[in-house]
């Protein structure tokens, strides 16, 4: 964010630089003045990332549809932070205002056995045993045995909810595989019927966070999402698993699920201070060329890296959603960009 952006978002809400300091004091607990406010606006001092971080949150916007734009999250390599992505994005999305005056919904889906997601949001181990002996988990929407809306449950984000996963779930690609042989179910297809249209309808994005391979328990979401976004980190055996996906995208596409886009790319666990970071980087940009966003255009963004940061890993030892209890969490900007490519109104557009 830069000083023209805060002055245009100052002025557009009429306020003096004098009612703008105060506002953001009220915020932050800080005892900034007039003469700081114009020190940021002119470029002669840069803005504080958490002054920056909830102007850029406060500022968007979004027509609500009539269904869930779905996105899956995925690489076929774990430890990329896909599950960070996933509800870093969510809690953003899930304070994007709507034409209407109310915020976004958001559900989160778990499609990892590991649980991270459902681990983030605050469900803890004993309560995913219990959500698994009630069949209420993702593993039991998968297999058609109960309906997500019945077991998607408010995480600590208000607005936003989350179908937990299970270790149960280790076990549906070979019960999908075993049904699709004797029942004529086709193995892929499973989340597509699960998820109705009662359930999409209640949502404005529906994010699944996809497990680290590409079996059939990640084929299903990517055979429903809207948008595949690709979490790689910057370092070479993850740029490679890019290809991977993108060869299985492409077979989707001839068949399952033609409408399938890739709405780009997210380097995760940046360090700018490391070398092969940047090489990393670099090599991630010129794949991102000759990726196929939908079936008629090749290229798709690269979004802003994360920067490697001690404090996700904090906040994941806390099962707690860095965004939600650090206001000045680094990698707010990648995912307002991220809000951008799916149709929301940001600052970043103006």
């Amino acid at each position: 964010m830069d000083g023209e952006f805060l002055k245009r978002v100052r002025e557009k809400r009429g306020e003096t630089q004098e009612a703008f300091a105060k506002l953001v004091n009220a915020k932050h607990n800080r005892k900034y003045d007039k003469s700081r406010v114009s020190r940021w606006e002119t470029g002669a001092e840069p803005i504080p990332t958490e002054v920056s971080n909830v102007l850029l949150l406060e500022n968007m916007s979004y027509d609500k549809k009539d269904s869930a734009t779905i996105i899956s999250v995925g690489n076929r390599k774990g430890g990329s932070g896909k599950s960070t992505i996933s509800s870093a994005l969510g809690f953003t999305l899930s304070k994007v205002r709507r034409n209407d005056g109310s915020t976004c919904r958001v559900a989160l889906i778990d499609a990892d056995s590991q649980s991270n997601l459902s681990l983030a949001c605050k469900v803890d181990r004993t309560r995913i045993a219990e959500i698994d002996a009630a069949e209420k988990s993702f593993y039991h929407v998968l297999m058609g045995k109960t309906k997500p809306e019945d077991t998607a449950i408010p995480t600590q984000v208000p607005g936003m909810d989350i179908i937990p996963s299970s270790v149960s779930l280790a076990f549906a690609e070979r019960e999908l595989i075993l049904r699709e042989s004797y029942e004529n179910i086709p193995a892929n297809f499973s989340l597509r019927v699960a998820l109705n249209d009662d359930f999409k309808r209640r949502y404005d994005f529906i994010i699944i966070d996809c497990g680290p391979s590409l079996g059939v328990t990640t084929l299903n979401p990517l055979c429903v999402s809207s948008f595949v976004l690709y979490a790689v980190q910057t370092e070479s055996y993850a740029v490679t698993g890019i290809d991977h996906l993108t060869e299985i995208i492409d077979i989707i596409r001839k068949g399952a699920h033609p409408g399938l886009k890739v709405l780009g790319l997210v380097p995760t666990m940046f360090d700018k201070r490391n070398k092969q970071d940047h090489l990393s980087l670099q090599e991630m940009a010129e794949k991102a060329t000759t990726i196929r966003r939908d079936a008629g255009t090749v290229g798709v963004p690269v979004f802003s890296p994360i920067p490697r940061s001690t404090n996700f890993a904090n906040a994941a030892a806390a099962n707690e959603i860095l965004m939600n209890v650090d206001v000045a969490a680094p990698g707010v900007i990648t995912f307002v960009e991220i809000a951008a490519a799916l149709g929301v109104r940001t600052p970043l557009g103006e």
